[in-house]
């Protein structure tokens, strides 16, 4: 082994003579924008993703409230889809999207805890938390 090839720090010292096998393009980007970092914004998807289930595993559950269903048939799309979007599309956007979804959804359930919504059949009267709702 010569000197020229002994890794000295962080494997860069040597990538003009091995282009071909450091996957690293000349400026040290490797291809990838390095512009834009959306940390968390996985795990911020995969749980938009786990709450759009919960709510559309709960439709059922509020199926004797036609009008309450429809809203969680509609949050549950919205939690589903923005969280999906966000994990195939990782942008700014998409993170918006999911912080919109899960907002909106968080500030449903603190109106039906706090006051009750008096247009939305089944809700007009200030429900207590339930385990269900709450440790979600």
């Amino acid at each position: 082994m010569t000197a020229a090839a002994v890794p000295t720090g962080d494997g860069f010292e040597n990538a003009d003579a091995y282009p071909a096998h450091t996957g690293r393009s000349l400026d040290g980007t490797d291809g990838v924008s390095m512009s834009l970092r959306l940390p968390g914004i996985a795990t911020a998807a995969v749980c938009s993703i786990g709450a759009g289930a919960i709510h559309a595993a709960a439709i059922g559950i509020h199926a004797e409230h036609p009008q309450l269903a429809r809203i969680f048939v509609v949050i549950a799309v919205l939690q589903l889809g923005a969280g999906l979007l966000a994990l195939v599309r990782p942008t700014r956007g998409a993170a918006l999207a999911v912080a919109i979804a899960n907002a909106a959804a968080v500030a449903g359930w603190l109106a039906t805890r706090i006051s009750g919504v008096s247009f939305i059949d089944g809700l007009g009267v200030a429900e207590a938390p339930q385990f269900a709702d709450t440790a979600c």
